[in-house]
């Protein structure tokens, strides 16, 4: 196995390659103080690419905060690349694998260092980030675009199939071969359980079975730290053959590479290049690295960088200040050392201080992480910051309040949570392992035993797909967007069929008449139900015109080409944000020309819908949590709220599409005989 080279070998047969991870460029964009920090740490890893005369960069995911960047973002990215990465100088390494393997995806399969049109002096090769992933119908992410414009190298990227391989790209300089392998963001408890059962392989070369001369080296973006039963990656499942793990998605960045005993290989966890939370991790220092291969040896050396903005973290008990929390005018007294504590990591800071000119020194990080307990009264924490709007750099969360009292509870219940996790998951593994959750919904719907639970005007099929891409992709709207489609379907292809004073009985059976006709083609059903999930709302609701890469044009083709009655193509998906706007809106649609027992009738056939539309937002709703029990739990409770609310506004939608369809019919074919 590899070790650290004694001596500097032979240029000519070493790799130099610098590594980066979770450069989150745009985060914070929007902020006047921090919305540069990004791309100037960016800005030097390239900077130190050129410096060093490195053979490529390597990205371990998250280059981009959102999954949408904005225009602004992806602007400041190319330019960047283009000023750094493009240039006169040859490449000293051949790529001598299959390249449509690992880069089959892109419209152009090859490394963008051979192709004729580019020069490209410094490639850049990346996996994809949980932060960057690809989503909707096409599975693209910004990656994909800067594929496409021959700046990236863009590899890792895994489909939604049941199987996962990976496929090398074997690069050869001198007498040194490397495999590199990729494997870009997958959610972890679904990655957990393809690696339980087999289903992730690593497809080595056949030159390289049994040869230990050649350099095997993976990079991928994971939970390395346990949170709970499967929502992370064990280094146990990956495969002892190989040499050096590059884990990205973890912003702590470790001193030096980590041997694992049990697999014989090395784990380097770069850390991120900029802080994104506030937490003891993200106030480690920041670094790229640069790795030497030769032959079976390799090296890591730390590149300590220095645009980061200073940032200083603290924890303090209010217990060990010497407060009496009865004593008169204690919460003053409390503030003041607050205070006092704060001047002296501002303070502090300075010494973090590097003297490179772009790094924001005038306005530092600070965080201060109090325990109240003990009586104490709480510290107005927005107030507080305000005494620092023009010395830090994040005012509004300067300060932590926390009780000991809490947090011991909290850790109890984390132990508890993943007991059950662990207990669950070896009862469950095989059933949840042999079957998609696609299944499981189709499954549970099917079988359940309660007839308000079934569906009448939903598919399976699509409220699956719905259900998949919430899991799996934080598609927060998948499941709004599907029921409104299909409620929105069913009215269109009953409403000619429905006369008025049709008896409620035969209405009910022409909707599920309706649905036994949809499923009749159910690749169509699927299409479709992929078209209109890849069109869901943006998850923010303040989103400007540059929260996408995208024209208004681009916007009007994309709705036009929709079904008129689905949801409309909207701009952005941020991470992480609140829901978008309700979907009453619709919900006084014009009912002119409707007969008193036409009401009567559709009205009762329209709250016996509801309540099949209603029951099947439930359960999606309680499957939902299910599925995230080991993680999210905040994001889901926030979307369940979210979705229950909406749900009630789709049914009371149908309810009016309902009747003022039907009334209209008989108008419609009065006309018919006009015409003949």
């Amino acid at each position: 196995m590899p070790r650290a080279a004694a001596d500097e070998p032979d240029e000519k047969d070493t790799f130099k390659i610098l590594v980066s991870t979770d450069n989150h460029l745009g985060y914070n964009d929007e902020c006047p103080t921090r919305g540069d920090d990004s791309f100037n740490s960016f800005e030097e890893v390239l900077q130190l690419a050129v410096s060093h005369q490195v053979d490529f960069l390597l990205l371990g995911g998250d280059l981009f905060h959102k999954n949408k960047p904005s225009r602004k973002c992806m602007y400041r990215c190319m330019y960047l690349l283009r000023k750094y990465c493009l240039g006169d100088k040859p490449c000293p390494f051949q790529l001598i694998s299959d390249p449509t393997q690992a880069f089959g995806h892109s419209p152009f399969p090859h490394a963008n260092y051979e192709d004729p049109n580019l020069n490209v002096s410094i490639p850049v090769f990346s996996i994809n980030g949980n932060h960057d992933d690809p989503t909707g119908a096409d599975n693209l992410c910004a990656l994909d675009i800067l594929s496409s414009a021959g700046m990236v190298n863009y590899f890792g990227k895994v489909s939604l199939s049941d199987e996962i391989n990976i496929n090398p790209v074997i690069l050869k300089k001198g007498r040194t071969k490397l495999c590199l392998f990729g494997l870009g963001a997958v959610r972890d408890e679904r990655l957990h359980r393809m690696f339980q059962h087999g289903k992730v392989k690593i497809l080595y070369p056949r030159e390289c079975d049994g040869d230990s001369s050649w350099f095997k080296l993976l990079v991928l973006h994971q939970n390395h730290s346990k949170h709970g039963a499967t929502n992370y990656i064990p280094e146990s499942f990956l495969d002892p053959n190989l040499d050096l793990v590059i884990w990205g998605h973890e912003h702590e960045a470790k001193e030096r590479p980590q041997r694992n005993p049990t697999q014989d290989f090395y784990v380097l966890q770069p850390g991120s290049s900029v802080a994104t939370s506030l937490c003891d991790g993200e106030s480690a220092p920041k670094n790229a690295w640069i790795i030497k291969i030769h032959g079976e040896q390799f090296k890591a050396d730390a590149l300590p960088l220095k645009t980061v903005r200073p940032f200083v973290m603290r924890d303090i008990s209010l217990v060990d200040s010497g407060i009496n929390p009865k004593a008169p005018k204690a919460n003053d007294k409390v503030i003041d050392h607050c205070v006092a504590t704060v001047e002296e990591m501002i303070a502090l800071s300075k010494k973090l201080h590097t003297g490179h000119p772009k790094q924001p020194v005038d306005k530092p990080l600070i965080r201060l992480r109090v325990d109240y307990s003990g009586g104490f009264e709480i510290i107005n924490a927005t107030m507080f910051g305000k005494q620092f709007l023009d010395r830090v750099a994040n005012p509004k969360d300067i300060i932590s309040l926390h009780r000991r009292m809490e947090q011991e509870e909290s850790k109890k219940r984390s132990l508890l949570r993943n007991l059950a996790g662990d207990v669950s998951a070896a009862l469950d593994a095989d059933r949840l392992n042999q079957s998609t959750v696609e299944d499981l919904v189709v499954d549970y719907f099917k079988s359940t035993e309660n007839a308000d639970n079934r569906l009448a005007v939903l598919s399976e099929t699509g409220l699956g797909l719905a259900v998949h891409e919430f899991v799996q992709k934080e598609e927060q709207n998948a499941v709004n967007c599907i029921v409104d489609h299909q409620i929105n379907k069913t009215v269109d292809m009953t409403s000619t069929k429905i006369s008025e004073g049709m008896d409620e009985g035969l209405i009910e059976n022409e909707i599920v008449k309706c649905k036994e006709e949809r499923l009749k083609t159910s690749v169509d059903e699927l299409e479709e139900s992929k078209q209109i999930i890849s069109l869901a709302p943006t998850r923010s609701s303040n989103v400007t015109n540059d929260d996408v890469i995208m024209s208004d044009d681009d916007v009007a083709d994309v709705s036009v080409a929709s079904s008129s009655r689905s949801v409309p193509a909207t701009r952005g998906r941020g991470r992480g944000a609140g829901s978008t706007r309700g979907r009453g809106s619709r919900a006084g649609s014009k009912t002119a020309g409707k007969t008193q027992t036409t009401l009567a009738s559709i009205s009762r056939t329209g709250r016996s819908v509801k309540r099949s539309a209603a029951a099947a937002g439930d359960e999606t709703e309680n499957m939902t949590h299910t599925i995230l029990s080991d993680s999210d739990d905040e994001m889901s409770r926030t979307s369940n709220k979210s979705r229950r609310t909406e749900t009630d506004q789709s049914e009371a939608l149908f309810t009016s599409r309902l009747n003022s369809s039907s009334a209209s019919s008989s108008q419609r074919t009065n006309r018919s005989n006009r015409r003949f």
